[in-house]
C-alpha cells in the first residue's frame, strides 16, 4: 500500500519551471535543461515501477516513493522504501539508455549513452549501501528493532544494454542488480526469506508515520543554487503551442498574441502560478504576481487570483494567496 505515492518530485517541477522561464540566451540555459531531462528520464523510471508495486503481494507493505531523511550529520534520498514487520527494503531506481558495463573490482560504472559518450559513474551498489548505512543509522537514533534492510539496484529501460566483465560475474555485489521484470521473483524470494516479526502493528504505524513527518524532500532553491537574477527569468502568461509567454486574457478566453491559439481554460494562469511557487515561493501578492505576469492593472490581477478561490491571508495590499495545492 502507498503510504506516500509516486508523483513528480518537487525538484523535478523546479527544474521543468526553470527550464521554461530562463532566458533562451543565458549561458546556462543547456545546462538547465540538461538537468531537466534528467530528472525527467529519473522520474519516468521510477513511474514504471509503479505496474510491480500495486501488485497483491505487497498490499501489506508500506510503500514511500521520493523520501528524503536526516540521519544526523546529512540527508539521505530514497527513490521507493517498503517497509513491513519484517523486513526494510530501499530500491535504486536508474532509467539509463544505452550501455551499463558493471566494474564492481574497480567501483564503477562504464555508461555509453546512444551517442557513444563514455562517462564513469559510480557504483551503483556503493550507493544503494550508503543509504541503506544511513537508514540503518536513522532507525537506531530512533530507537527502532534492528530489522534487516535490503537494497536493490532496478534497472528500469527495457533497452538498457548490461555487460559484465568475465573476471567480475561471481562479484556478490551484482546481486543486487536487477531489471525491473525480475522484481516480483526477486522480492519473493526476500520476503520468504525474512520470516521473523520484528516490528509489531504499534511501531510499524509509529514508524509509518515518522517517516512522513521527517522527510524533507521539499527541492531546493535552483535561483540561489545557480546564482540566477530575476532579470534571466522570462516573465508573462505561457504558450504551449509557440513556447513563448505571450498569452493575454480575453473577456472568457486567453488568446497568444504570437500564434493565435485561444483556449478556454485557466491553464496560462495555472501555470503562471506553479512556476512561481517552484521557483520563489508558496505564496504570492497581487504586486509578486503582476510582475511575474507582466500584468498591468492591480484590479486585473486581483480578479485573476480570486478566480481560483485560493486560500488567503492578510487584507487589501497585504493579501497573500497560498499556492500550495496548485
Amino acid at each position: 500500500m502507498f503510504i506516500k505515492p509516486i508523483q513528480k518530485p518537487a525538484k523535478l517541477l523546479q527544474y521543468e519551471a526553470l527550464s521554461r522561464r530562463l532566458a533562451d540566451s543565458h549561458p546556462k540555459k543547456e545546462e538547465i535543461v540538461a538537468r531537466y531531462h534528467s530528472e525527467r528520464s529519473g522520474f519516468k523510471g521510477e513511474e514504471s515501477m509503479g505496474y510491480y508495486l500495486n501488485s497483491h503481494e505487497l498490499e501489506q507493505w508500506k510503500i514511500f516513493h521520493n523520501i528524503k531523511l536526516h540521519d544526523g550529520s546529512s540527508t539521505f534520498q530514497i527513490d521507493f522504501l517498503l517497509v513491513s514487520p519484517t523486513l526494510i527494503s530501499i530500491l535504486e531506481i536508474k532509467n539509463i539508455s544505452g550501455k551499463l558495463r558493471f566494474e564492481p573490482d574497480l567501483q564503477q560504472v562504464i555508461w555509453t549513452n546512444k551517442q557513444g559518450i563514455v562517462k564513469i559513474l559510480p557504483d551503483f551498489v556503493i550507493q544503494v549501501n550508503t543509504q541503506k548505512r544511513k537508514l540503518a543509522h536513522w532507525l537506531r537514533k530512533n530507537k527502532y528493532p534492528n530489522i534487516s534492510i535490503a537494497p536493490l539496484v532496478i534497472i528500469t529501460n527495457p533497452r538498457c544494454l548490461l555487460e559484465v566483465p568475465d573476471h567480475c560475474k561471481k562479484h556478490s555485489s551484482l546481486s543486487a542488480i536487477i531489471r525491473n521484470s525480475l522484481f516480483p521473483s526477486k522480492f519473493s524470494n526476500l520476503i520468504e526469506s525474512h520470516n521473523d516479526l520484528l516490528l509489531k502493528k504499534l511501531q510499524l504505524n509509529k514508524l509509518t508515520k515518522h517517516i512522513l513527518r521527517e522527510d524533507v524532500s521539499s527541492g531546493e532553491d535552483v535561483l540561489s543554487k545557480y546564482a540566477f537574477s530575476l532579470t534571466d527569468l522570462h516573465t508573462g502568461f505561457y504558450c504551449r503551442k509557440c513556447e513563448n509567454f505571450s498569452n493575454e486574457k480575453r473577456r472568457q478566453s486567453w488568446r497568444c498574441i504570437i500564434c493565435g491559439q485561444t483556449i478556454t481554460t485557466q491553464e496560462p494562469l495555472l501555470q503562471a502560478l506553479r512556476d512561481y511557487k517552484y521557483l520563489f515561493n508558496h505564496t504570492i501578492s497581487n504586486q509578486q504576481f503582476r510582475w511575474f505576469t507582466n500584468s498591468s492593472s492591480r484590479a486585473d490581477a486581483y480578479y485573476l487570483l480570486k478566480s481560483l478561490n485560493l486560500p488567503t491571508t492578510g487584507a487589501k495590499k497585504s493579501t497573500t494567496y497560498d499556492l500550495t495545492d496548485l
